[in-house]
């Protein structure tokens, strides 16, 4: 079976969009998503989440600079 290759652009766009949706509960939210993928045996599917949700957790784990003011 060919698999579609997601670039880095689709990954991040996707990134934007979850966590505008979902905030700070984007990692949790798309880790219940990857985990029935997972259930259903669909590795690709759970490999390309498991992508976004590391890039995710990178994000909300960033923590502003301490003279950051905010918005």
């Amino acid at each position: 079976m060919l698999v579609p290759t997601i670039t880095n652009s689709d990954i991040y766009r996707s990134v934007g969009k979850l966590l505008k949706q979902h905030g700070q509960n984007a990692v949790i939210v798309e880790t219940l998503r990857a985990t029935e993928l997972l259930n259903q045996e669909n590795m690709n599917g759970y490999r390309m989440w498991k992508r976004i949700i590391c890039v995710v957790d990178k994000f909300i784990s960033v923590e502003p600079p301490i003279d950051a003011k905010p918005h």
